[in-house]
């Protein structure tokens, strides 16, 4: 793909005004991708047909430790980098290890749980240790701007494009915040994404060669992994500069799983 093509997203832009930095290749892609095909889906089938009770403007679930994995976070910071600014930018990762501070203070045990490295580790491994019972955040979300919106919404994890606003079959009842307290009797207001699961829980696991045993990546919340590249005066420069980084934008699948059991010294399977 050329610089004066389509960009790979769907915008109907030129690659070169829209995701300059970004292989079309790429797992980076591949999420952006998703992404507009879920934006899609809700403007068809949800955005002024269904009674939303999540409102524009409204922020009740940006107070969270929800966790979002490292190709979302890559796709943030190049998003951040291109289009607010070193200046903007440099003042959210200042937020960002400042609450991760905090948290290590408030919430010790937890911490010690991010600490830990589970590169090679099984699935079950990383379920046991994961972040769903954390307690409840109270700081805002580093990208809330001074009027309360998202900074970041054109980019905005899957998460936070989906909660309140579509499910899964499977899914149990639970309660998605003040305005939505019964999660099954919103249901109909909602849109089923069966047909994504998949796609959805394997961004971030990554295969060689599409076949063979899955490299999973763990999720990490986003104060966190600014914590892990810009603490100690590291720069967003240093950022992108990162080898697991790069062959996330940059690189294929093939390439970021060669990337990551060679930074981590895992041994590759015969």
């Amino acid at each position: 793909m050329g610089r004066n093509d389509l960009c790979f997203c769907g915008s109907g832009k030129k690659q070169k005004k829209c995701h300059p930095n970004i292989n079309e290749d790429s797992v980076a892609a591949k999420i952006i991708k998703l992404y507009t095909q879920l934006s899609k889906e809700l403007e068809e089938n949800v955005y002024g047909k269904k009674n939303i009770k999540c409102q524009k403007g409204c922020n009740a679930c940006c107070k969270d430790y929800f966790a979002i994995n490292e190709v979302e976070f890559a796709v943030i910071m190049d998003y951040l980098y291109n289009n607010c600014g070193i200046e903007k930018t440099n003042i959210i990762i200042k937020k960002a290890i400042a609450l991760s501070e905090k948290f290590e203070k408030n919430n010790p045990e937890y911490y010690k749980q991010l600490e830990e490295n589970i590169a090679g580790k099984n699935i079950n491994y990383m379920v046991r240790i994961n972040l769903e019972n954390m307690p409840e955040q109270q700081e805002e979300c580093v990208f809330l701007d001074e009027d309360g919106a998202c900074g970041i919404y054109n980019v905005r994890p899957i998460i936070c494009r989906t909660h309140g606003i579509c499910y899964y079959s499977d899914d149990a009842e639970h309660k998605i915040c003040d305005k939505i307290p019964s999660y099954m009797n919103n249901k109909d207001n909602m849109l089923d994404i069966d047909e994504y699961k998949m796609e959805i829980a394997s961004v971030g696991n990554y295969r060689k060669n599409g076949k063979g045993v899955a490299l999973f990546r763990r999720k990490y919340p986003i104060f966190y992994f600014m914590k892990i590249y810009f603490e100690n005066g590291r720069t967003v420069a240093d950022y992108f500069k990162h080898p697991v980084i790069h062959n996330i934008l940059h690189g294929n699948e093939e390439m970021l799983y060669d990337c990551i059991c060679n930074f981590n010294g895992i041994r590759l399977k015969k």
